[in-house]
């Protein structure tokens, strides 16, 4: 008879961790962010360098990056691909899109230069925005006056 109470004992023993167990597996939280990696990639689009340095995020081996630093990169983010409600987004919550889900974009990450290869059409990118310095619009005018009252003598 005693053989059957060790086996109720290691039983209830077995029950006791396996609920301890299953307790900290659906409370701990996920683990996966902690596997994250920041990267600093200098960006080429099209085989051109666009002369700014992205901030990007690897996770489960996906290229990610928030909608805004896309923006400014000058890609397209169809407003399909932004998760989460507003306020959320409004409170600083991290959004992360990954690369593979933006239309018509192929990449590539050369990690000896710290480099990201983007190609895409012209359509998936954002128009770009060219402001003149002060000192290149000042003297510009009077040059093309200048240059045109010479032609006329």
């Amino acid at each position: 008879m005693s053989g059957f109470h060790d086996f109720e004992r290691m039983a209830s023993g077995c029950l006791r961790y396996a609920g301890i167990l299953v307790l900290v597996l659906t409370t701990m939280p996920r683990q996966a962010t902690a596997a994250d990696q920041t990267l600093l990639l200098e960006v080429q689009v099209n085989g051109h360098s666009i002369g700014k340095v992205g901030e990007f995020t690897l996770r489960d081996r996906r290229m990610m990056a928030q909608p805004d630093e896309l923006r400014d990169l000058g890609f397209k983010v169809p407003d399909s691909l932004i998760t989460g409600d507003p306020a959320s987004r409004s409170s600083g919550a991290l959004t992360l899109i990954a690369l593979s889900d933006l239309p018509g974009l192929a990449w590539r990450v050369d990690q000896e230069t710290q480099t990201i290869y983007v190609t895409t059409s012209d359509d998936h990118l954002l128009p770009a925005l060219l402001l003149l310095d002060e000192s290149a619009r000042s003297t510009s005018g009077p040059l093309i006056e200048r240059q045109r009252h010479d032609d006329q003598l």
